[in-house]
């Protein structure tokens, strides 16, 4: 929906606005962004419980009072004794805080697990129950994009985003607002503009990174098709990849998924050492080195060293990476520079890979 046909939104003055995990990145910018729309009264859960008084002070300067609350939005009595304290009515809820802990799926903790969809599962479902009976304008929830475009090691964080799409759809059944919006990459504010090393990551994938102005605008957008009547439960706030190549690249990645899940059902040493096994690894391999150097339709020849398809140490360093966190593997720097050929890697790696899973299953 183009921002032209919206008209500006409007925060009710007399009325508070409860904000979960408010004091990250896109948390703090969307408060200002709900004080310059007239908001008066916000209250934060915060796990530290602190405010940060330099961020209070200026959305105190703008006119707008703080409260913040001690708590964690996964315990049904913090997000009750958050609303309690709300100076005027809630009238809407913004639903930001996120816990990412990255680990493939065959060596993931329970804790990881647990701590990254808890609050997304859990804690969605607490707001839903402490709000139930209030009028609300608007209740707001942040996903992914996860949850439309595979990103290894993130099976959990993911888990918790596919429910609160669900979620969604369950309150417009009971005629009450929701919206889920799938936050893309945004390079100058939040956790990318945090961690360096995942912004150069995304980069090198070849994502169409956004800017908080552009956050915003979809923001605003969200807030007019929340209701059961609107248009859609969930939207993409944008569009990173390109669609051929978001097709392809999902494609190869359930193909890969169901590979090692089918291996780590079976017999991995024997399944592994097929010729077939070390074919198809080293294609992905391929596929994933021509990714990295942003030639996703290049031809995977595997027979060519990775050097003589272009991988220089930067990208030698993000394909051990993908290793790790697709396949728990160590494959060092060294060893895929001087490996034969592509096939030679495809081997290691499923040498490597059937007897991680041999131990494990021991």
């Amino acid at each position: 929906m183009p921002m032209s046909l919206l008209r500006a939104f409007v925060s009710n003055h007399l009325a508070s606005y409860f904000l979960v995990g408010g004091f990250g990145g896109l948390g703090k910018a969307f408060a200002v962004w709900l004080v310059e729309r007239r908001a008066k009264h916000l209250v934060f859960l915060s796990r530290s419980g602190m405010a940060e008084s330099k961020f209070s002070a200026e959305l105190g300067a703008m006119g707008c009072s703080v409260i913040t609350v001690k708590g964690s939005v996964n315990n049904l009595e913090d997000v009750e004794d958050a609303i309690k304290k709300a100076p005027c009515p809630i009238r809407g809820v913004f639903h930001f805080f996120m816990v990412q802990m990255d680990s493939p799926l065959l060596d993931m903790a329970w804790k990881y697990w647990k701590d990254a969809s808890e609050p997304k599962v859990n804690g969605t479902w607490n707001l839903h129950r402490a709000l139930h009976g209030q009028p609300l304008d608007h209740f707001w929830l942040a996903s992914s994009i996860v949850t439309v475009a595979y990103q290894s090691g993130q099976g959990n964080y993911k888990a918790g985003r596919t429910f609160i799409e669900s979620f969604c759809q369950n309150r417009h059944s009971l005629g009450l607002p929701a919206f889920v919006l799938s936050i893309r990459s945004i390079e100058d504010i939040g956790y990318l503009a945090e961690n360096p090393s995942s912004l150069l990551s995304s980069k090198r994938q070849g994502l169409h990174l956004v800017r908080e102005k552009e956050f915003l605008e979809s923001v605003e957008a969200s807030q007019f098709i929340s209701t059961p009547g609107g248009r859609s439960s969930t939207s993409d706030s944008f569009d990173n990849l390109s669609s051929g190549d978001q097709a392809d690249t999902r494609g190869d990645s359930s193909q890969l998924k169901f590979f090692l899940q089918s291996v780590s059902e079976g017999d991995a040493i024997e399944t592994l050492a097929k010729e077939e096994s070390i074919d198809f690894l080293s294609m992905e391999i391929g596929t994933k080195v021509n990714e990295f150097l942003l030639r996703p339709d290049a031809p995977v020849d595997p027979d060519l060293k990775l050097s003589e398809m272009g991988l220089d140490s930067l990208t030698a360093i993000e394909l051990r990476r993908w290793f790790g966190q697709d396949f728990g593997l160590q494959v060092s720097v060294l060893e895929m520079i001087g490996a034969a050929s592509l096939k030679e890697v495809g081997r290691i790696v499923a040498t490597r890979l059937g007897e991680k899973i041999n131990l494990r299953d021991m």
